[in-house]
């Protein structure tokens, strides 16, 4: 049963060493109000095996589970990512609470005028800021080979300066999917793991910019795919021009992103 909940361990909770007397280690992980009903579902799971909430704490009895488990996590006393560790994470409840703890789901946007239609291209974060660039390299390897996810490293400037992403529309979805069985139980998190309801929360400040008669879309990976070859000599013609990126996009009335990624395969086949 716990190991399906060590996801917490790559997030916001930690293993230390009991009382004086005792020999075994516990588990703890601090919380906002904000999440407090997160925290109550995670304690739902787990209060059988002696785990309690005090004060904006979620805390463990001291065992030997976690005993066993510190040097796994800790090596050299310090919090690093092992192979023997990443053994042990093999249920989506890992993953679930790992992006729980430690995840965003954000939208860029691309506004089409000629429409008046307002594309929303979602994305996931991953910000495992304490891992080195090779541990998320592990991380994103793990995961991509048993959850079959898509996760890639982006630079960031904070920590130690990388974080795991999921870019694609169906990569999202999928995603939010794997998780579904588990979040559904913990309504307060919605606006983490739905799209529409992360859009709902946003819907009066985009009217209010773009107008109350704008309409919303969320970007499809697969809207009006394939590129027909007209759109494909458009994008050649305009980016030799030099027309900016946006600017091609508003014009074949696709998002920034997949403009982006189609001129990515241009470039590849020498065509850009």
């Amino acid at each position: 049963m716990l190991a399906k909940y060590i996801g917490s361990l790559l997030g916001d909770g930690y293993i230390s060493k009991g009382a004086k007397r005792s020999i075994n280690y516990y588990y703890q992980e601090h919380f906002g109000e904000s999440q407090r009903e997160y925290r109550i579902w995670k304690l739902s799971k787990l209060k059988n095996l002696g785990f309690t909430i005090n004060g904006n704490y979620l805390r463990s009895k001291s065992h030997p589970y976690f005993t066993n488990l510190y040097p796994l996590l800790y090596p050299n006393g310090i919090k690093s990512l092992t192979s023997s560790f990443l053994s042990k994470c093999n249920h989506p409840i890992f993953i679930t609470t790992l992006y729980l703890d430690d995840g965003s789901l954000n939208f860029s946007y691309h506004y089409n005028k000629e429409k008046n239609t307002l594309y929303c291209h979602p994305s996931i974060q991953l910000y495992t800021l304490n891992l080195t660039r090779n541990e998320n390299v592990s991380l994103a390897e793990h995961l991509n080979q048993t959850f079959n996810t898509n996760f890639s490293i982006s630079s960031h400037p904070d920590g130690n300066k990388s974080l795991l992403k999921l870019n694609k529309e169906i990569d999202v979805r999928y995603f939010l999917n794997l998780i579904k069985p588990y979040v559904q139980e913990i309504p307060s998190m919605k606006y983490k793991t739905c799209l529409e309801e992360k859009i709902r929360l946003y819907n009066n400040k985009i009217k209010e910019r773009y107008g109350k008669e704008v309409i919303i879309k969320i970007s499809s990976s697969s809207r009006r795919n394939p590129y027909s070859t007209l759109e494909l000599n458009t994008i050649i013609q305009m980016k030799r021009s030099g027309y900016k990126d946006k600017e091609i996009a508003s014009k074949l009335g696709r998002t920034y992103w997949s403009v982006i990624y189609k001129m990515s395969e241009l470039r590849k086949k020498g065509l850009l």
